[in-house]
């Protein structure tokens, strides 16, 4: 739990009351423990980690392509659960692979705090996304891309099996929708009778999201496949379909590697940063709990 405060129930249970609200809730990815404060602070409910965008590029600095672990995504999450009393949901891709280390992988996650563990139905023994053809485009997939159902659905068992807390929120991930709106319909249904509390259909189309919806009989979580947030309309069709979260992938790591990258160079083009941060400080002190921290130091000087 974050610093002074009390919390009586699971960080599992309070996503799962969540998901249970009429309407839908949006949920942003975090960066690190930092953004995930400001995250709460500024009154979002629950936060992501992503593997790929997150992990991947901001911690190793290598591709979304099966290269990080179960273990380098329980690491970064157990950091940012101490920084705030909203729940986590982290991005375990694969789960580590077969359903021993699915298992395996929901009980560290649940050591560290984690409301909400994403699995997917993704062949990891090859790598997860083929390079674009051209820098800037989406990933590409290859007829190796998914597990068969039955192998999808017993990586799902597993993960509801494992399960010490009650109140662990499994989220399914299908890319079924890649294949076919039909395939994913089916994965949809196959994995939600597997126990998933909640499914998250990646590239099925917002449009007809109540087919989702009515196919799987569980909770909705969608994500748009675009390098930022959900558009006005997506929102609203996946509103009027009663999707219950929309996670927002992207923005928050992407904002971070653009204003890296264009501070870098300034820095070293010009010699100097015009900008003047004084203020940015000021609002980080802030976030940090600074005068807080300044009121303990003070107490224990005297």
């Amino acid at each position: 739990m974050s610093e002074g405060t009390s919390v009586s129930r699971s960080r599992g249970q309070q996503l799962r009351e969540i998901l249970k609200r009429d309407g839908i809730t949006q949920i942003p990815a975090v960066h690190d423990a930092f953004s995930a404060r400001v995250a709460q602070e500024t009154g979002f409910e629950a936060v992501y980690l992503g593997g790929g965008v997150t992990v991947a590029i901001g911690y190793h600095c290598v591709p979304d392509m099966t290269m990080i672990s179960t273990r380098d995504v329980v690491e970064i999450g157990r950091i940012i659960m101490r920084a705030i009393d909203i729940p986590l949901i982290v991005d375990f891709d694969d789960g580590g692979g077969n359903p021993l280390q699915v298992r395996h992988a929901v009980q560290l996650a649940e050591a560290a705090g984690i409301a909400g563990i994403q699995i997917e139905d993704t062949d990891f023994s090859h790598p997860k996304h083929l390079p674009p053809d051209e820098l800037g485009n989406l990933m590409q997939f290859g007829d190796n891309h998914h597990l068969s159902r039955e192998a999808a659905v017993q990586r799902i068992r597993a993960a509801v099996e494992a399960r010490r807390d009650p109140g662990t929120v499994i989220i399914a991930r299908t890319d079924g929708a890649l294949i076919s709106k039909e395939e994913s319909l089916v994965r949809m249904k196959l994995l939600a009778d597997a126990g998933a509390d909640v499914i998250a259909p990646t590239h099925f189309p917002f449009e007809d999201l109540e087919e989702a919806v009515e196919a799987c009989g569980r909770p909705v979580m969608m994500v748009p496949v675009r390098v930022g947030s959900t558009t006005g309309e997506e929102h609203e069709q996946a509103r009027r379909a009663g999707v219950k979260a929309l996670l927002e992938a992207t923005p928050v790591s992407y904002a971070i590697y653009r204003a890296v990258i264009d501070t870098l160079a300034e820095l070293k083009e010009t010699g100097a940063v015009a900008a003047d941060h004084k203020d940015t400080l000021t609002t980080v002190q802030r976030y940090i709990r600074y005068p807080q921290w300044g009121e303990l130091a003070r107490r224990y000087a005297d």
